[in-house]
Parts: C-alpha cells; structure tokens; sequence
C-alpha cells in the first residue's frame, strides 16, 4: 500500500500550499475582526485550504470521515454515513503543526453529521444526494451555530479510450443559524471536467497516472466575505483548477479513504485559495 509514501507527499503538499497562499507578511499576521473570513458554516462546505481575501487570511482543515452502510450494486442504492469534523484557524502556522505543536487560534469547530446516498442511474452515471444537520462552536466565545447542508452531485464518465474524462455537476445549499441572531446561507451551482493521464508509474506497490481539473462554481445569492476590518466583497462565481496524483485504487490516510492526492487553486472576486485535492468534488 503506498500510505506511507502517501503521508510524506501529504506533509510536502501543506508546506508548499502555506508557501504559495501566505506569503510572510500574512502568516504571522494578527486580526481582531468580528467579521471571519470563512464562518464555521462556509468552512463545513469550502473544505481543507488556506484562503484569503484582501487583508484576511484563515486555515480550514476538514476531516471527512465517512462510513459504507451499503455499497452501491445493480439492486440497491449506495449509502454512507457522513461524519465531517472542521476546524478554522486565523494566523496558522503550519510549520509548528508539522513539528506536533497545537494551535492557539482555532477559532471554529464544527461537527455536521449526515447522509448520502449513491444512485447508479448507468454504468456511467452516478447521482449523490445528501443532507447534513449539525453544530458549529466559536472557541473563544460561548456562541455557537446550528448548521444545515444539502445537495445533489452526479458524475458521468465520458467515453474515452485514451484517458479517464469525468463531467461532475452540483447543486447545494449551505447554511447555519446562529444562538442569538440572524440565519445566513448560500447556494452553489458547480460543473466541471476531470481528466486523468494513465502513465502508469509506481506510488509504492500501486500504479498511479496524474490527474486534472477545472471547475467553475456560481453561487447564486453573492456571499459575503470579509476583506478588512471595515469592508467586506460579494463573490459571483469562482474558478478552481486542480492537480493531483491518482493511484489506481483508494487508500486511507488518517482513517479518511482518498482517491487521489495533490493541489487545487481556487479564485474569484478578492479571494483566493490553494486546496487539498483528495477526489474529483463532486
């Protein structure tokens, strides 16, 4: 099994990511702002990635811990357990995680429980719906947030003798309500193309070809993110372009099963990302 290897490609990837999304005038950087960058709601969907928007800048790690409680077949329908856990952090630094230090500034923590389902509409045409209810915390405050997400992805392998070529499209909507004040949320409609180059080297005892994709993601009632302590933007859509190794089988990391390994850079209105890319996201 190539998890081991795994691994060290995994520690390479957050450390080159920190380099590319924070340059060094931000990663040390201090906010008092009332206004996040990625609320624990935004966080529980956006998933692993360091993002910035103007002079904000915030750590997301999403754990998508999930369990088969049937394997799709030609009789039954596919369902799994979803149990995600999120933590943002403001000001993170990743070297001192990679040296086993804990963070001070986890700022949210979340737990969002739920289930999919996975629907094989052909041989090449799969359908996930799922729905997500849970709870979301600010560590330093006593509030917290109930958060609710719900969607619709489907996959359709296009024909191909050459390469592997995967349209994926998604519909979903996310939101929370906070203990004391307003419920917020927004909606997203994404599709995209994924391609993966058979060439066939070794990752450990597996064989492994490279994968990529492109993605654009409209959200259809303009979220708002904190660019300072006084100005917030509105993000229309954004773009998202990933890069990846594809083993020819799932493995597991953590306890979490992967079906690829790499990075993803994800931009728009006065905001920027650079992603953990552990599967085609849809």
């Amino acid at each position: 099994m190539p998890g081991c290897l795994l691994r060290r490609i995994a520690l390479i990837i957050a450390w080159v990511a920190t380099a590319i999304v924070l340059p060094p005038s931000l990663q040390a950087q201090d906010t008092d702002d009332d206004e996040n960058l990625v609320n624990y709601a935004y966080a529980s969907v956006f998933g692993t990635g360091f993002y910035r928007a103007g002079d904000q800048t915030v750590t997301v790690l999403r754990l998508p811990f999930s369990y088969s409680l049937r394997e799709a077949d030609d009789e039954y329908w596919g369902v799994r357990l979803l149990l995600p856990v999120t933590a943002g952090f403001h000001d993170f630094d990743t070297g001192s995680a990679l040296e086993g230090q804990t963070a001070d500034d986890v700022a949210t923590l979340s737990f969002v429980p739920g289930l999919g389902l996975e629907i094989p509409l052909s041989r090449r045409w799969l359908l996930k719906p799922y729905a997500n209810l849970g709870l979301g915390a600010e560590l330093d405050s006593d509030e917290y947030s109930y958060i609710y997400v719900g969607g619709v992805s489907s996959r359709y392998r296009l024909p191909s003798e050459r390469y592997a070529l995967t349209l994926g499209n998604g519909l979903f909507y996310a939101g929370y309500t906070p203990d004391n004040g307003e419920s917020d949320g927004f909606a997203s409609l994404a599709t995209g193309l994924d391609v993966v180059y058979p060439l066939r080297f070794e990752l450990g005892s597996a064989q492994a070809g490279i994968g990529t994709y492109f993605i654009y993601h409209l959200y259809l009632d303009d979220p708002k993110f904190a660019v300072s302590q006084d100005q917030s933007t509105t993000l229309d859509d954004e773009y998202e372009i990933g890069l990846a190794v594809v083993p020819d089988s799932s493995f597991r990391l953590l306890g979490i099963r992967l079906q690829r390994l790499g990075l993803a850079y994800r931009f728009g209105n006065e905001l920027d990302a650079v992603r953990l890319v552990t599967d085609f996201p849809f």
